[in-house]
């Protein structure tokens, strides 16, 4: 059963933004298979994501930034460290970069 549809049969408290799952009142088998649900989801949003902070490249072996919106990785010879400013190889500086969906940005 798809996460989105388990969690709406569970009990809600009222919330004025959107309801609230209470898993106190779900019997334990229930709220074992919330538990799993809410991991598996989890692993879906985050799959593709990257593997921020672990993977360091040099910029000229960056996978593309298109579509990839808020992934990071680490370069090992970037020639500047200005924040936000399009990275370029070349320089002997490790910084973080983050996709803006079109090209990679230091920060």
């Amino acid at each position: 059963m798809p996460f989105t549809t388990l969690l709406k049969s569970f009990p809600r408290i009222p919330n004025e933004q959107a309801p609230i799952v209470q898993p106190s009142l779900l019997p334990a088998k229930e709220f074992t298979t919330f538990l799993t649900g809410l991991r598996d989801w989890a692993t879906t949003i985050t799959a593709g994501l990257g593997e921020s902070g672990a993977t360091s490249f040099t910029v000229a072996a960056l996978p593309t930034a298109v579509g990839k919106t808020g992934v990071r990785y680490m370069v090992t010879d970037a020639n500047a460290t200005t924040f936000m400013s399009t990275v370029a190889g070349g320089g002997a500086n490790v910084v973080p970069v983050v996709s803006n969906g079109t090209v990679w940005k230091i920060g």
